[in-house]
């Protein structure tokens, strides 16, 4: 009975699977794959072909940071676990180590909610998602102020997740590529007055196979890339984008008061953020907020070519038609004119299908939009920044006395790989930073045998560090004296 229920369930599974037409005509026509595979043995033409298309190397990488990179892909709770039960402590000692994760997790908590503030009054003018109808007016001044207040706290929300800009030429160089699949869009940066990508890093792609009787008798494998984590930073004036358009003349029909209309214009460009999942190398044109498609050239063939075909022949026939009768004239001509519109419906069907396919990638690729984005930014930065600050205060807690920059960085490297099997460049210098500011940290300096300065740090024992953090989430206001 459970056998069959469960043969059941997998017809069940089987049939609601979608059909997918590349899986289908492989394996329909991998006997000729096979052949042109024999035929590879002895004639060349029909040797398999490999193609890297690798556009970035060792130099895409955050600036302080190896190949490795720096961002942890642990959650901080699940780190403090393990630091908590690192040592077989008493339990008293095990709540003070618990009790500092989660009073230095509220107290970045609240740094990173006074950057989210900023963040949320600065982005208000440029914001093309806002739907409400009284709005702060602002100066042409206070307008720029609020632009570049914003342009600062989103970048630092970027550093502290890790991210680094992909340069002018790196991009260039993206538009340049040609890899077999690749959607026909071209990103238009010229239409704004900024734009930026940043990237977490960059990571190989699983190797794509194209069979044998796609690429006239050559199997075609191309390995190429991911990029890691993609937000978007563009500015654009409000004319030039359709949503905007779209959301001020839904204000006009809502709003029937010249004040308020006179508030659409107070800002005169919008500010766009969007975040994306890891995106293959040759979907990185489509993040752009405005792409231009492209046909390829086989498209242009297929749908032109029996177009020119087509109406050679009906123009023929018009003429020898025009010069006998005039009703097979006009049975040439609408001939003509519905081989004109069947082949406007294949232009317009094959764009379709582009479009279909864009935005099919658009959607499971974007993780968030504007201040949604920006919200989502600043979470990841805050969960980055207290386990950076965590690990290291107890990377030198663990040498039990001074220690160097590079001892601390590898106790804390080595507690990653030992606990969680990762190979992460720590940041150390950042986590000295942040034990700095928030008066954890001692150093010292001294001259070694060789005459060079040697930079030692030492962080306050558990006691002295639990309570001087709990002095500074008292003085966050100045009533408690």
């Amino acid at each position: 009975m459970e056998k069959n229920s469960q043969n059941s369930e997998k017809e069940s599974n089987e049939r609601d699977e979608p059909f997918d037409l590349d899986v289908f005509l492989d394996d329909l026509f991998e006997p000729i794959d096979k052949i042109c595979r024999r035929l590879g043995k002895r004639w060349s033409y029909f040797a398999p072909i490999k193609r890297d298309i690798r556009l970035f190397g060792d130099d895409f990488q955050p600036q302080n940071s190896d190949e490795r990179g720096n961002f942890i892909p642990v959650r901080f709770p699940l780190i403090a676990e393990r630091l908590v039960e690192l040592r077989n402590d008493s339990t008293e000692e095990h709540k003070k180590r618990s009790d500092f994760a989660r009073i230095s997790a509220a107290r970045f908590h609240y740094d990173a909610l006074k950057l989210l503030e900023k963040l949320r009054e600065s982005f208000a003018p440029f914001d093309p998602d806002s739907d409400n109808l009284y709005e702060r007016e602002y100066t042409p001044q206070e307008t720029e102020e609020q632009r570049e207040e914003f342009s600062r706290g989103l970048e630092r929300a970027l550093e502290a997740c890790n991210y680094d800009e992909i340069n002018r030429t790196a991009l260039n160089r993206i538009l340049e590529v040609k890899i077999p699949g690749m959607l026909p869009v071209a990103p238009e940066y010229d239409d704004f007055v900024e734009f930026h990508i940043f990237a977490r890093g960059v990571v190989d792609s699983p190797p794509q196979r194209k069979g044998a009787w796609r690429n006239w008798g050559r199997e075609l494998t191309t390995s190429s890339q991911t990029i890691s984590r993609v937000c978007v930073f563009a500015r654009l004036k409000r004319k030039d984008s359709g949503i905007a358009q779209k959301i001020q003349e839904l204000r006009k029909k809502l709003s029937k008061s010249a004040r308020k209309e006179a508030m659409q214009e107070s800002a005169d460009e919008i500010v766009i953020v969007k975040l994306f999942k890891d995106v293959p190398l040759e979907d990185l044109k489509m993040v752009a907020p405005k792409i231009k498609m492209r046909f390829q050239p086989f498209d242009l063939v297929k749908i032109w070519g029996g177009f020119a075909a087509g109406s050679g022949s009906a123009i023929a026939k018009f003429i020898i038609g025009a010069a006998f009768n005039i009703v097979a004239c006009c049975l040439f001509m609408f001939g003509f004119l519905l081989l004109m519109i069947r082949n406007l419906f294949k232009f317009i069907n094959r764009r379709t299908a582009y479009l279909q396919k864009y935005a099919y990638q658009l959607y499971y690729h974007t993780l968030a939009s504007n201040f949604a984005a920006v919200n989502a930014l600043v979470t990841e930065a805050e969960e980055q920044e207290i386990k950076e600050f965590v690990l290291g205060y107890f990377a030198a807690l663990i040498r039990n006395g001074w220690a160097t920059e590079r001892e601390i960085d590898e106790e804390a490297e080595a507690f990653l790989k030992r606990e969680f099997g990762l190979d992460v460049d720590f940041e150390s210098s950042d986590a000295l930073r942040k034990l700095r500011e928030k008066k954890m940290l001692e150093e010292r300096e001294y001259a070694d045998e060789e005459g060079n300065v040697v930079v030692q740090y030492r962080v306050k024992p558990l006691d002295d560090a639990l309570a001087e953090l709990d002095k500074q989430w008292d003085r966050f206001f100045e009533y408690n004296v």
